[in-house]
């Protein structure tokens, strides 16, 4: 058998408003196919072993860069004598396209192929060229060296200084990886649903090329274009389709957080009702301020259309109604009927173990359930009850959302024992799903627009009884998803108002400055794919390096810095790191304290004994980020841990989520085949590692104000000689946490 391997520097790629160089227009997706280097390889018997010595070749080859896609198939038997059996060629094949008037004209040799970028589009590049060389290699497999062929392959890039050296790809012009074709075509019920979650922000899509980032690329026009053509299907399938959320739009990115004059959040409020939800419910987030509750009620309570709600159950905004009475933020419940004409009674339901303003607050479950207008609600029969909760759907640490989200189907069901319930639940970040009963279905879609949920209902019998049949599906947000569900292509697939969506997203971050650009990183640092005390974690990143790089002060003590597990909230990926980067990684805004002059032998001992001993931050009820961080976590860890059954299979799929839910066997709701992604739990607290051998050395111990109840009872505990209290902890620099990554990238990446 005779096999090819082809690796490709190719795809699509989606100029942003921080592009350098700036090829392509802003928010569109440009379309480039560079170099392709074929590998032609004898899969004869003889050569025994070789698959797994390709699968090696492949890891290695793609750890040169983060631009390679590899695949590979069965070239026809017929062709086999055009090559040399157990051997290697490289076959070049040149297709350059730029966008505008930009050119290339290309060499090819035995050697080596190079291409250099000419026209008005390419000045930013400096007339630099690039060279793809490989030196030809006959080799046998598996016995001669994958690591000789390695060393043959390199990328130059030689640019007018007159020297030849290698860069790291700029993450923001170059072309993002392409991510895989869905698996098969969904389902379709007669009341279909497509449900977003905990979007945070992350209307822009994720940026960076590094796996599994590539797999949520879509905007949020993207994500319009996608639903207005699933519309589309719909009416020409004759099915419904509902559009749901389940609250916290807000705090995330700098779209929703970089704006000292508006309200958080204002200015995207707007995409959500252009969008036309069929139902929208609140989160914590939405509960965490007044104003921004009142800037949701003002947006949403009112109907937008007979068939668009916002309801929110039991989240209350106090003094705003008549006579100084509390009033919900949006509709307690609503009832609409579909395009089909079958009839919806829909609830918005918040979770209550967390700490909202003093101006809101939420009302228990059961207390709601028992409330007259409930069960008003409740009292004609739908077609489909449709519970939009921003609530886990399993047992929370501490908590009993699964009994609360069961407390309601119950009351439901006593009223109507055999109506359809769909649930769409939210906060805890996780793709999940769960059958409460026969006539019930619950899915949670993830977080940060990672994922796009599907769940699809059938109404009608099975064998004479009336049971509906539920289908669930987990997206992943990006272009090639969105156009083979929609059966769309390039040409065909974005609508006007995705465009729409796109320059206007993209000129609200030109205006809140978020492409300022601090530096290049020169690697990737990750929460959760790296060891927390390794260098490839960004909480090494931030403690090890950052933080003695940046909190300067007049003292000359050494310092052991720690912030608290959970405290940076996601990845910093290689290439340019701006200012939307910088919110995206650290948004609280949190100062620094210090224990100055304290003997390193108890110093050292304090990060050790919190992690021995931790307890909740004081913001933990507040931010409720301990406990989703929990699950999320524990989410991650089975995916990494869980055993492969064909390891040559998994080989050939990207990075992305794996799930396993109730709903069905592991990885079958997933719209995508993926590989789990490595994961290394955050302990409660991370520290610096000083290079101090004197145990009598004075250090100063530098931590977030968070901490400091924490850093005195650690200390007490370490130590009898001195009792350290409040007294103690002075302010030890005017720099946020929030600050720190930004200065650091300006400092010394650079």
């Amino acid at each position: 058998m005779e096999a090819d391997m082809s690796i490709i520097s190719t795809g699509q790629f989606r100029p942003n408003h921080a592009a350098n160089p700036a090829i392509g227009t802003p928010g569109q997706l440009e379309y480039v196919e560079e170099d392709r280097v074929e590998l032609i390889v004898d899969y004869s018997e003889e050569n025994k072993g070789l698959k797994k010595t390709i699968r090696e070749l492949k890891k290695k080859l793609l750890m040169t860069s983060s631009n390679l896609r590899i695949s590979e198939h069965v070239r026809d038997a017929s062709r086999k004598a055009e090559y040399s059996p157990k051997s290697i060629d490289f076959v070049r094949e040149t297709k350059i396209k730029l966008p505008h008037s930009a050119k290339a004209n290309s060499v090819a040799s035995r050697n080596s192929y190079s291409f250099v970028i000419e026209g008005q589009a390419a000045a930013p590049y400096k007339a630099c060229s690039f060279r793809v060389a490989t030196t030809p290699r006959k080799m046998l497999l598996p016995a001669a060296s994958v690591l000789s062929l390695l060393s043959s392959f390199y990328v130059v890039k030689a640019c007018s200084d007159g020297h030849a050296h290698t860069h790291q790809p700029s993450r923001r012009s170059s072309l993002a990886t392409v991510p895989p074709v869905p698996k098969a075509p969904l389902e379709w019920g007669d009341i279909n649903i497509i449900h977003t979650t905990d979007t945070h922000g992350w209307l822009l899509g994720h940026q960076h090329s590094s796996w599994p980032e590539p797999n949520y690329n879509g905007t949020l026009g993207d994500f319009a274009s996608f639903v207005e053509g699933m519309r589309k299907l719909a009416k020409k399938k004759g099915k419904d389709l509902l559009l749901v959320d389940s609250g916290d739009i807000h705090d995330g990115t700098g779209l929703t957080d970089a704006d000292p004059n508006s309200v958080d959040g204002h200015h995207v409020l707007k995409f959500f009702q252009d969008l036309q939800y069929n139902v929208m419910t609140v989160g914590n987030h939405e509960m965490y301020k007044r104003d921004i509750a009142i800037d949701m009620n003002v947006h949403f309570a009112k109907p937008l259309a007979p068939n668009r709600h916002f309801v929110t159950s039991n989240a209350y905004i106090n003094g705003t109604g008549s006579n100084n009475a509390s009033m919900p933020v949006g509709e307690l419940y609503a009832k609409f009927t579909t395009d089909n004409g079958r009839k919806v009674t829909a609830l918005g339901i918040l979770f209550t173990k967390f700490q909202t303003d003093s101006g809101l607050y939420h009302q228990d479950i059961s207390t709601m359930i028992s409330e007259k207008w409930f069960q008003d609600a409740i009292a004609d029969k739908p077609d489909l009850f449709l519970l939009a909760g921003h609530m886990p759907l399993a047992n929370y640490p501490g908590g009993q959302e699964e009994d609360e989200w069961d407390k309601v189907v119950a009351a439901i069901h006593r009223v109507h024992d055999s109506t359809p319930i769909a649930i769409l639940g939210g906060h805890s970040h996780i793709r999940d799903c769960r059958r409460p009963n026969e006539y019930s279905m619950a899915l949670q879609s993830g977080r940060y627009m990672e994922t796009v949920g599907w769940m699809s209902i059938k109404l009608g019998s099975v064998e004479g009884k009336y049971r509906p049949g539920f289908t669930r599906r987990y997206l992943d947000p990006n272009r090639v998803t969105y156009e083979y569900h929609t059966s769309t292509n390039p040409d065909t697939f974005v609508t006007a108002q995705g465009k729409k969506f796109d320059q206007d997203l993209n000129a609200l971050a030109t205006q809140f400055d978020l492409g300022q650009k601090y530096g290049r990183a020169p690697k990737d640092y990750t929460l959760t794919q790296a060891n927390a005390t390794s260098e490839g974690s960004v909480y090494h990143l931030y403690v090890n390096e950052a933080m003695p790089a940046v909190l300067k002060t007049n003292r000359s003590n050494p310092t052991i810095n720690f912030i608290n597990g959970g405290s940076l909230r996601f990845d910093v990926y290689s290439g340019d790191f701006t200012k939307n980067d910088q919110i995206v990684a650290m948004n609280y805004a949190d100062p620094f304290q210090a224990v100055y002059d304290v003997p390193f032998r108890y110093a050292a001992k304090v990060v050790p004994y919190l992690n021995e001993h931790p307890k909740p931050t004081s913001t933990s009820s507040k931010r409720d980020t301990e406990r989703v961080d929990e699950v999320f976590g524990r989410w991650l860890e089975a995916q990494s841990e869980s055993s492969v059954a064909d390891e040559d299979d998994a080989e050939d799929h990207v990075l992305g989520y794996v799930t396993e839910d109730k709903c069905g066997p592991k990885g079958s709701g997933d719209d995508v085949v993926h590989t789990p992604v490595k994961y290394f739990a955050t302990p409660p607290f991370v520290g610096s590692t000083p290079s101090i051998t004197d145990d009598d050395t004075k250090v100063d111990i530098v931590f977030l104000n968070v901490s400091r109840p924490h850093v005195i009872r650690a200390l007490n505990a370490i130590q009898t000689s001195k009792k350290y209290s409040d007294g103690d902890v002075h302010d030890h620099t005017q720099t946020l946490s929030n600050e720190v990554l930004g200065l650091y990238a300006t400092k010394k990446w650079n």
